[in-house]
């Protein structure tokens, strides 16, 4: 996440309201996957 390896699946992490994050999934044998996950206000109440 971020450029830093956090750990092995499952993981769970507890990230800042202020700031956009990169997460990035890979392993051996498989296709990378990657998302970015911005900071944005929600319309939801």
């Amino acid at each position: 996440m971020n450029d830093v390896n956090i750990g092995s699946s499952p993981v769970v992490q507890d990230l800042s309201r202020d700031y956009s994050h990169t997460i990035k999934v890979k392993m051996d044998g498989y296709e990378s996957c990657g998302m970015i996950l911005n900071q944005e206000v929600s319309g939801w109440v």
